[in-house]
Formats: structure tokens, C-alpha cells, sequence
């Protein structure tokens, strides 16, 4: 007799990878933005408006809004890149953390922070290998795969 939870030894691992690669991936890009937010948020908060919005992809085809600012006390014209969605809860005046170079990207203020998003692509993944090799040793879970 199958056991209800019948599951193969060798599909789960392949699962497991499937869902490991591409977490991995995202989260690698995610963990780099993570770095620049933090770095970002030593600089000193200016205020400005927001002057354009684009559309625009990074990552292979992700869409992303890129923002043309003007800082407000030297008139300087910045960018900002934000996932869609954020970039919909700003209009009309931001503050952002801005270095002094116009060439740099900026960070606004109260943008999106990628750091639950780092530890779930790399938490997951873990967690799974973690269940995967804590049952594998499981004298139950041999006696289910046979």
C-alpha cells in the first residue's frame, strides 16, 4: 500500500533545486540593493519633486519606473529606480538620500526596503534543503519512499 504522502526521493531534490536556482538568483540582486539602501542611508535627506517618470527593465525584462528628481535647494536633476509599485505612492514632492553627485542614483526616504524580501528568497530555499536532509534520514521517510 502507497502511503497517502507518498513522496519519491529523487522528484523532491529536483523540486527543491527548481525552486533553489531561480530564489538564489533574485536574491542575489535583491541582497546588492539591500547593500546600496543601507549604504545610502548615511547620506544626508534632501527634499525634491519629481520632475519625469519612465518606464525601464533591469535583470532581464524586469519592469521598473526610473524617476527624474530635482533636488529643491540647488536645483540638481537626480534618478531614483523603483519597482512599479512603489513608485505609484509618490507624487509631487520626496525626500531622498542624495550624496552631492547628480550621477549617482538616489534612495528616497520612504522607498521600499528589500531586506524581507533577502531573507525569504535565501530562507526558503534553506529551509526546504534543511526538511529535505532531516527527512532523508528518517527512518520513516526510507520506509514511505520504498
Amino acid at each position: 500500500m502507497i502511503h497517502p504522502f507518498h513522496i519519491p526521493e529523487k522528484p523532491a531534490w529536483g523540486v527543491i533545486l527548481a525552486i533553489t536556482l531561480p530564489a538564489l538568483w533574485l536574491g542575489t540582486f535583491e541582497l546588492n540593493h539591500l547593500v546600496q539602501v543601507q549604504r545610502a542611508r548615511s547620506l544626508p535627506v534632501v527634499e525634491g519633486q519629481i520632475v519625469e517618470r519612465k518606464s525601464t527593465e533591469r535583470w532581464l525584462g524586469l519592469p521598473l519606473a526610473r524617476l527624474t528628481l530635482r533636488e529643491t535647494n540647488q536645483g540638481a536633476t537626480v534618478f531614483a529606480v523603483l519597482h512599479n509599485h512603489v513608485a505609484d505612492k509618490f507624487t509631487g514632492p520626496v525626500r531622498f538620500h542624495y550624496s552631492g553627485n547628480p550621477d549617482e542614483e538616489v534612495f528616497l526616504a520612504d522607498g521600499d526596503n528589500p531586506a524581507s524580501l533577502v531573507a525569504l528568497t535565501f530562507g526558503v530555499p534553506a529551509l526546504l534543503w534543511s526538511i529535505f536532509f532531516v527527512l532523508r534520514r528518517s527512518p520513516r521517510y526510507r520506509q514511505m519512499v520504498q
